[in-house]
């Protein structure tokens, strides 16, 4: 993390790696972060984050005011498709499903084994 005269510079592969797997990783970052403050995210040698670290991401841009920058494109759409998919109603495919509730573990046993 460095800073320039307009903002708090951010570079996550100095702190995780080219791959950030997990949003604990992020959370840890966000410890760190101030609502006041301005953030550039520079994704410069990151070219993988899993979906529960784009969701941190996007819960980041609804808190901080942050910019990403250098960000490749595979990282680009898995972010933003976790941020589209969060404000979407999700749409089943087959309308005409079955949901069975089971009240334990035993009942759960008995459906599983019913399936042929």
């Amino acid at each position: 993390i460095c800073c320039n005269m307009e903002a708090i510079v951010i570079k996550p592969f100095e702190l995780f790696g080219y791959e950030i797997r997990s949003r604990s990783n992020i959370e840890k970052l966000q410890k760190e972060m101030s609502i006041e403050s301005r953030y550039i995210i520079d994704m410069e040698g990151i070219s993988f984050v899993s979906r529960s670290v784009a969701d941190e991401f996007c819960n980041m841009m609804s808190t901080y005011n942050i910019a990403f920058e250098n960000m490749c494109s595979v990282v680009k759409k898995m972010i933003d498709i976790v941020c589209v998919s969060r404000t979407e109603e999700r749409k089943r495919k087959v309308s005409d499903a079955n949901i069975i509730e089971c009240k334990d573990m035993s009942a759960l046993s008995e459906v599983l084994l019913s399936i042929q």
